[in-house]
């Protein structure tokens, strides 16, 4: 889930703490489809970059267990051992799933839409 008062006090705003919130609720299913489509292409170069970028994307908002799981997929890369891939992946769509419902339920956005 997100620890949004690290994450307020990390970006130093809560209005722009819930910016970079709607942002990632826009994106972040659109990140997600991209990894998956990496991973079953055994992609290894797109895996490692789209890991990255939901990396840094989830600490933003302080989902920090995307953030860690997606740090894993980083390290698996480094070392060419894509063994565990499919189980990192789906842990981070089962939190993925969890941080955008808590979001959508926030209330806080206009165009969040069902």
């Amino acid at each position: 889930m997100i620890q949004k008062e690290e994450a307020i006090e990390r970006l130093g705003d809560e209005d722009l703490f819930w910016q970079v919130c709607e942002i990632f609720f826009g994106d972040a299913p659109k990140q997600m489809e991209i990894l998956k489509a990496a991973i079953a292409n055994d992609d290894i170069n797109l895996i490692g970059r789209q890991a990255h970028t939901l990396k840094s994307a989830s600490a933003n908002i302080g989902a920090d267990i995307i953030r860690d799981k997606a740090l894993k997929i980083e390290e698996t890369v480094k070392v060419n051992d894509l063994s565990d891939i499919h189980g990192l992946y789906e842990d981070i769509e089962n939190e993925m799933n969890k941080v955008l419902n808590e979001l959508k339920n926030s209330n806080r956005f206009e165009t969040i839409s069902e």
